[in-house]
Formats: C-alpha cells, structure tokens, sequence
C-alpha cells in the first residue's frame, strides 16, 4: 500500500454513496472496509479481519 495523503471527503462521500445504494448489512460493511483499505485508513490485517478473511 503506498503512501498517500488522506481525502476524509471523498472517502466520507464514498461510503454516504455505499449507504444509499447497498440494502444488505453485511454488504454495506464490506464495501464500506473496501473503501476504508483502499484509501489507506486501515492496515490489511484489520481488513481481512472485517471482510471474513
């Protein structure tokens, strides 16, 4: 993962979009752990510890 400067907004809008759309809970917080790894705002461990992995 490399290193890059946090964009709170666009990963804030990402996850408001997710909400709107993802009528599952499960789905929505996989897809929301995506987003969050991503963008480099969790470490791949705790990742695949939200995903199931």
């Amino acid at each position: 993962m490399k290193e890059e400067k946090y964009n709170a907004e666009d990963v804030l809008e990402q996850i408001i979009c997710i909400a709107y759309y993802e009528h599952d809970v499960a789905g929505f917080g996989r897809k929301v752990a995506d987003v969050l790894y991503e963008q480099g705002y969790i470490d791949e461990a705790v990742y695949e510890l939200l995903v199931g992995k």
